[in-house]
């Protein structure tokens, strides 16, 4: 199970932190973002040097556009205070930073920083773990064909 830590959620590239992890996450703070009836605003992606972030951040764009939100990304690797700046600056609803901090480089986190532009308080990363119980949003495969049991 996905558990938000201090500042976000962090796991090993590849291991735990995979696009699938990604996007069940990414739905979860849409879900969270939309029933604090912030859809249709705009969310911004950052992300640092890691390994793949561009990649991770460009995935969790697609499903906050998916679900309804306007999604703004940085053009390159961009530190956290940076991003969560721009949430003031934009009028943002919040952002997603992928970046694992002060980790080994094999890891990878998303850092939800809420329109105050801080750290997501418990009382957030709560309702974030909420949604993710329930796998709100989840993309499911439209082109995959239905499967049967023999």
């Amino acid at each position: 199970m996905i558990k938000f830590g201090t500042d976000g959620w962090r796991a090993i590239i590849s291991d735990e932190f995979t696009f699938e992890n990604v996007k069940k996450i990414s739905s979860a703070i849409a879900a969270y973002l939309t029933n604090k009836g912030d859809k249709g605003k705009t969310v911004l992606f950052g992300y640092d040097a890691r390994f793949l972030a561009d990649k991770f951040a460009e995935t969790a764009a697609q499903i906050f556009k998916d679900a309804g939100f306007d999604s703004m990304m940085v053009e390159s690797d961009t530190p956290t205070p940076v991003v969560a700046w721009q949430i003031l600056n934009k009028k943002a609803a919040g952002a997603l930073m992928f970046t694992a901090s002060h980790n080994p480089p094999e890891y990878c986190g998303i850092k939800f920083i809420p329109e105050y532009a801080g750290p997501a308080n418990q009382g957030i990363t709560k309702q974030i773990e909420a949604e993710l119980a329930k796998n709100p949003l989840m993309p499911r495969c439209l082109a995959c064909p239905p499967w049967r049991e023999f």
